[in-house]
């Protein structure tokens, strides 16, 4: 499936998907049959590929402030190099056009558009096969997500007591190329039309 770039469901080759196919089937046998949820940034970016593979997958979309999400991509590329010029993490498709604009400019670019890019797929799908949780809720009641997963998989029973709470790692920008980082972010972000979680 690659690792940075979006991926259409016609860019999947046939021996790739079985391999996925056979890949979960083995965890989910191992695991006696139990629904196969799987984390990753990277989905984002291919919704459709997934659903050629798994036709009947429902999608959980952890929302987080994108202006964090702005900040944390920030912290990252100041860790590997020292004018943050190094890209990190999935490309949207208007990768080419961003490779040449400022960090700042492209940070907050990969965060918006990235963000536009998930909403109008996920705008293709039905809407009950699409759940969300603030990333904010489930670092608060993490069974707030188990509840979800019921919602799919009524069938499955939950094996341990209540998960407690995560550290939310979340933080106000605190110089002033974090402050214009999220100012930009948020200046993008209004241009956007989609409903994220109260």
């Amino acid at each position: 499936f690659g690792f940075e770039d979006y991926l259409k469901a016609g860019e999947v080759t046939a021996s790739a998907c079985d391999q996925v196919r056979r890949t979960v089937w083995r965890i989910q046998n191992h695991a006696g049959n139990a629904p196969f949820l799987n984390k990753n940034v990277k989905h984002m970016l291919r919704f459709e590929a997934l659903l050629t593979v798994f036709p009947d997958a429902a999608f959980i979309v952890v929302e987080r402030d994108l202006g964090e999400g702005a900040l944390s991509l920030l912290e990252v590329r100041r860790q590997l190099s020292p004018a943050a010029s190094r890209w990190f993490s999935v490309r949207p498709p208007s990768y080419p056009d961003l490779v040449t604009l400022p960090p700042r400019e492209q940070i907050a670019r990969q965060v918006v558009d990235l963000t536009s890019r998930m909403e109008r797929d996920l705008a293709r799908l039905p809407a009950s096969r699409v759940a969300r949780i603030s990333y904010r809720d489930f670092c608060r009641d993490p069974e707030r997500l188990s509840a979800i997963i019921l919602r799919f998989h009524p069938d499955v029973a939950p094996a341990n007591p209540g998960c407690p709470p995560f550290v939310c790692h979340s933080r106000e920008a605190s110089d002033p190329e974090e402050r214009a980082l999220v100012a930009r972010t948020r200046e993008l972000e209004a241009s956007l039309r989609y409903v994220r979680t109260p």
